[in-house]
Order: C-alpha cells, then structure tokens, then sequence
C-alpha cells in the first residue's frame, strides 16, 4: 500500500519501471513512454496473445462471452464498442472471430490505448483505433454521448493514478 501511495505522489514525468520487467532498471519519462517500450518487448519477442495459436487469458475470453451473450439476447442487428487500453488487440480479435458477418456489418469495434506500437498491432481487429491516454486525454470529438453498447477496459483500472476520471469519461459515452 505504501508503494501505490509513494507512486501517486509522484511527479509524472519522474514514474519508474520497477515491475521486474527487463526495463526495470530504467527511468521513463512518462508513462505513455513505458508503454511504448513494453508492447515494443512484447512485439519483438514474440509475446502476443493475438498471434496464431496463442494463448488468451480467461478474463479477455470471459468478457467477450458476456458481451456477445447479452448481445444476442437483445436481438440487436449491430453493436457499439469501445475497447479502451486494447493493447495489442486481443478483445477485439476475439470479437471478430466470434461475431456473425450480419453483426459484423453494422457493428464499431473501437480501441484505443496509450501506446502507439500497440495500436500498430491492434489495428487490423477493429473498426478504427485511437491513441488516448485515458486520464489526460479528451476522446475524440466524433465521440458523441450515448454512443457505445459497451465499454471493456481490462487490464486498465489498476494502471491508473485516478481511475475516477477514466470511468467518468466512460460512462458518458453509454447508451442509456
């Protein structure tokens, strides 16, 4: 706990990487530039759950089911959905390969995340990708509110100094 307090009370220019990584021995200027090195690792070495054969963790499988089971229920022709810190991609990959070509039509699959290198490998398993930093960060004015079925934001909350404000941000951009 004293850690989490101890990093919240830094300047955010002056974050470091201390997560036994193999940068954890370097400073960052920010965060956006730790996330550039991380998914610039993970590309390089191979370490994508989007790659063929990978494996994907339970938590991205379990909420694409409840999504794609509620969608149906709901008897809609199309969904709306924002991936917010997508990383490389793999909650729309699975969106894709789960959805029919009806749904597929008519449906947004958004993502956007903080690092620019994951965007890269996202990009072709959604509609369109954009490069936020969730707390800093306006969304897109083409964002209107009321817009998006649904939001993920996996693997996320735990990464940010004030997650309120990400959440705020979210929750204007659901349908009612």
């Amino acid at each position: 706990f004293r850690n989490v307090l101890e990093l919240s009370n830094l300047a955010d220019d002056q974050r470091s990487c201390t997560d036994g990584d193999p940068m954890n021995s370097k400073r960052v200027s920010s965060l956006k530039e730790y996330y550039e090195e991380y998914w610039n690792y993970r590309i390089t070495t191979g370490r994508l759950h989007t790659m063929d054969g990978a494996w994907i963790p339970h938590r991205i499988r379990l909420a694409v089911d409840m999504i794609l089971s509620d969608f149906r229920r709901s008897g809609a022709d199309s969904i709306r959905l924002l991936d917010v810190g997508c990383g490389e991609g793999a909650t729309g990959k699975l969106m894709s390969e789960q959805f029919g070509e009806d749904a597929k039509k008519n449906s947004a699959l958004i993502g956007c995340d903080i690092s620019t290198a994951a965007l890269g490998s996202a990009v072709s398993y959604y509609t369109e990708v954009f490069n936020i930093d969730i707390e800093r960060d306006a969304f897109p004015d083409k964002f209107k509110t009321d817009e998006f079925d649904y939001i993920v934001l996996l693997d996320v909350l735990e990464h940010l100094i004030q997650p309120s404000t990400a959440l705020d941000k979210c929750h204007r951009l659901l349908k009612s």
